[in-house]
């Protein structure tokens, strides 16, 4: 009787050792806006990310989430109708950079932990995930200054979504990495038609990711103004 009881609880011990890190959590992606600057699920993942210093902004990512628990529904129980236990609320992402080769990147903070956008992950029906979207500040404004200072680069993040299921287990993702591109005045840019006139094309994410052909700044353009 002790020996299973023994047993029982090391079993039970473990799972709850296990418990903080949980394949149930899972970041899919980031996800690319659509022409019209919205997002859902089934958008455009991106395969890598793009900061431009010369903007002072974080970056921002929309992350597609993903929670592969079952339903109580989906799994047949019955009884009393109750409150899901297996929904996931989206609480926070920890992150940590690095460089491109694999070293420790030489500014103060290189792993934190950001607030994110508070939203319910639903859960699976046993054949596919739950699907849900998430945004936060995968670097910000302060880290952002440190990278300016070191100049062009790459930067690799390591994101772990952070959540509290409908039964109050936290739940962490597994390390989710993603690559962006550090620069200075790249994704600012001018172009101007045969008659000298400056063509409009705002980022529909200023700073981050795509080219910003904005007239409201003409001096790129060397056209004057501010």
């Amino acid at each position: 009787m002790l020996r299973r009881t023994f047993r029982s609880t090391l079993i039970a011990l473990t799972l709850l050792g296990c418990a903080n890190q949980n394949t149930g959590l899972l970041i899919g992606n980031v996800v690319a806006p659509d022409d019209q600057g919205g997002y859902s699920v089934s958008n455009a993942a991106l395969s890598g990310g793009v900061l431009d210093v010369t903007y002072p902004r974080p970056y921002i990512a929309v992350l597609r989430l993903l929670n592969q628990t079952i339903s109580l529904s989906a799994n047949g129980t019955s009884g009393v109708p109750i409150a899901d236990p297996n929904l996931i609320q989206l609480q926070a992402v920890d992150v940590e950079l690095s460089a491109a080769d694999g070293s420790t990147l030489a500014i103060a903070n290189s792993s934190y932990r950001v607030a994110a956008s508070s939203v319910t992950i639903p859960t699976s029906d046993g054949m596919t995930a739950g699907e849900g979207l998430g945004s936060a500040e995968l670097i910000p404004l302060s880290v952002r200054d440190q990278l300016m200072a070191m100049g062009d680069g790459t930067v690799v993040v390591s994101a772990q979504a952070v959540g509290v299921t409908g039964g109050g287990a936290e739940i962490i993702s597994p390390p989710f990495i993603f690559t962006i591109r550090v620069c200075t005045g790249c994704l600012a840019q001018c172009v101007i038609d045969d008659e000298g006139t400056q063509l409009c094309a705002p980022s529909p994410t200023p700073g981050q990711d795509f080219v910003d052909y904005n007239c409201n700044a003409p001096a790129i353009c060397g056209l004057g103004g501010a």
